[in-house]
């Protein structure tokens, strides 16, 4: 962590990344954090190290075109680190075959649509520049590897993801921008505190920060914080569609 200047987090009120933002103090780096509407976690972590360190805090709506369209044209941020946390579930939202349009909408510019635009506002801006670096570490999931019926929209959404953040690693293989993927599968925080998945399956904050940073290093581009999850997902690409449709997972 220590070789960057600059970091901008979209979605920097996620459990997940806390573990991160730590270290990126540590390391006195200056932090660009955005929020939706409760920045209760980043907000206690900004006053903690208002004394010590450039913690910046910045309100950004997901949800709403206008307000992404207005960040990506008017902020004059030039991070050479940006990492992207923001997500919803199928379950976070209720969702269901029955479901409204909205809800549908929601969770696509949530988890892909804002995402994408974000992301390629900074590679433009990036593309053509020799003096500047940037590196852009997204958390996608194991869910985009295969469709499944209760969790249909984030697969979705997350294998949109996958794949735009695979073009973009194509696109700029020759610049001096990187793209990293994580699939961490089960996180320990509130998000699936309704669920009760084997303690295997499960990974810390902690531990996906820490495989983030090495990762980084070691210039190891898809990222999964948990073996296992590595395991399954090349399975579950060689089961045939026939035989995967009538999975009851």
């Amino acid at each position: 962590m220590k070789k960057y200047q600059s970091l901008l987090v979209i979605g920097a009120n996620s459990e997940l990344i806390l573990p991160l933002l730590e270290e990126a103090f540590e390391h006195k780096i200056e932090m660009h954090l955005t929020y939706h509407d409760s920045k209760t976690h980043i907000q206690k972590f900004r006053s903690e190290k208002r004394e010590k360190g450039n913690v910046f805090l910045y309100k950004l709506d997901l949800t709403d075109k206008d307000s992404v369209d207005k960040f990506c044209l008017n902020n004059n941020l030039y991070p050479d680190l940006l990492i992207l946390t923001a997500g919803l579930t199928d379950e976070s939202l209720n969702l269901d075959e029955k479901t409204e349009d909205s809800k549908i909408s929601k969770i696509f510019l949530v988890n892909l649509l804002s995402p994408s635009q974000i992301i390629n506002s900074f590679v433009e801006k990036y593309f053509e520049r020799e003096d500047l670096n940037l590196d852009v570490v997204c958390l996608s999931s194991v869910a985009g590897i295969r469709g499944r019926k209760r969790n249909m929209y984030y697969s979705a959404t997350k294998a949109g993801l996958n794949s735009f953040l695979s073009s973009l690693r194509q696109k700029c293989h020759k610049k001096k921008i990187r793209i990293f993927t994580v699939l961490p599968g089960y996180v320990d925080t509130r998000m699936i505190s309704n669920l009760s998945p084997p303690k295997l399956l499960v990974v810390s904050p902690k531990r996906i920060c820490n495989k983030i940073v090495r990762s980084l290093e070691r210039n190891q581009q898809i990222i999964y914080p948990n073996f296992i999850w590595k395991i399954v997902s090349l399975t579950l690409r060689l089961i045939p569609e026939k035989v995967f449709k009538t999975l009851k997972f």
